[in-house]
C-alpha cells in the first residue's frame, strides 16, 4: 500500500495514508487521555454514579452528613440508567448493578427486596381485609415495560387479578408519589422508602420480600482507586443509607 506520492520535489500523502494518519491520531488522543487521568487525577474528586430514585430518596437527603463529616472530598454525582453504558462513563464509583468491567470491582451490598404496599390512609379502609381481598379490590400500580405485579403473583404461585385495574408509570418515583396520594397497592423496593415505612405513611402489606433474580445494589469502584482512603471513607458512609 502506497502512502506517498511523489511529483517532482512535492511529496504527498495518499488518501489510504491520510485515512491512516486519522485513525491512529484517534487511538494516540485516547492513549494520551488515558494517561493523563491515571497520573493527574486529583484524589479529593470522586465521581459517583447513582439511580435516581436512589439518589433521591436515600443519597441527595443525606449528603449534607457527608459533606459535614468529609468537607475536604468533592463527591460529584451523576444520574444513571439500565440503557447508560456504565463503563463509557468514567465513573469512579457507581450504586446500582454489579458493573461487567475489568477495571472495576464490585462489592455486593444487599439484594433489591420488593414489597406490595399502600398508604395508611388506604389501608385504613381496608385494615380487617386480607391480602387478597385488598388486591382484587384496588388498583394496582405498575411501571410500564416491567410488570411488577406479573413477576410477584408469579412468585407467589397466584394468578394475576384480570378484575384488577392497573395503573402505569414510567419511573419508580411516580410509582411511590401515587402510593402515597393513596391511589393504589405498589411493588417497591423496600430500600427506597425505609423513610416511609419507619414514620408509617406506608403500610407493608406482606412480611415477605420479592428479590428480583437480575437486580442487586453493589458498590463498584475503580481498582485503581481501591487503595484510597476517601472511597473506603465513602464506601462505609453509603452502607448506613441502607
Amino acid at each position: 500500500c502506497r502512502l506517498f506520492i511523489k511529483e517532482g520535489k512535492l511529496l504527498s500523502l495518499t488518501p489510504e495514508a491520510k485515512q491512516y494518519a486519522i485513525s491512529i491520531e484517534q487511538a494516540f488522543t485516547q492513549i494520551l487521555t488515558a494517561s493523563n487521568e491515571l497520573l493527574e487525577y486529583d484524589k479529593n474528586i470522586i465521581q459517583m454514579g447513582v439511580s435516581s430514585a436512589f439518589a433521591t430518596k436515600r443519597l441527595t437527603p443525606k449528603l449534607g452528613i457527608w459533606q459535614s463529616n468529609f468537607p475536604e472530598l468533592d463527591l460529584r454525582l451523576r444520574m444513571i440508567t439500565q440503557k447508560d453504558n456504565l463503563a463509557q462513563l468514567n465513573l469512579d464509583i457507581v450504586v446500582a448493578d454489579k458493573i461487567e468491567d475489568s477495571r472495576y470491582h464490585s462489592e455486593f451490598i444487599c439484594d433489591e427486596k420488593y414489597y406490595p404496599v399502600c398508604s395508611k390512609s388506604l389501608y385504613s379502609t381496608f385494615k380487617h381485609s386480607s391480602l387478597e381481598e385488598i388486591l382484587l379490590n384496588t388498583a394496582l400500580i405498575d411501571l410500564i415495560g416491567v410488570n411488577c405485579w406479573n413477576n410477584w403473583f408469579s412468585w407467589k404461585g397466584l394468578e394475576t387479578p384480570m378484575s384488577s385495574k392497573i395503573i402505569f408509570f414510567s419511573h419508580t418515583l411516580l410509582m411511590l408519589e401515587a402510593t402515597l396520594s393513596g391511589q393504589g397497592v405498589a411493588i417497591l423496593d423496600k430500600t427506597l422508602i425505609k423513610d416511609e415505612v419507619d414514620s408509617g405513611e406506608l403500610i407493608l402489606l406482606d412480611k415477605t420480600a420479592y428479590c428480583h433474580p437480575k437486580h442487586a445494589y453493589y458498590f463498584s469502584y475503580l481498582k485503581k482507586r481501591n487503595q484510597e482512603a476517601s472511597i473506603l471513607k465513602l464506601k462505609v458512609w453509603l452502607l448506613t443509607l441502607f
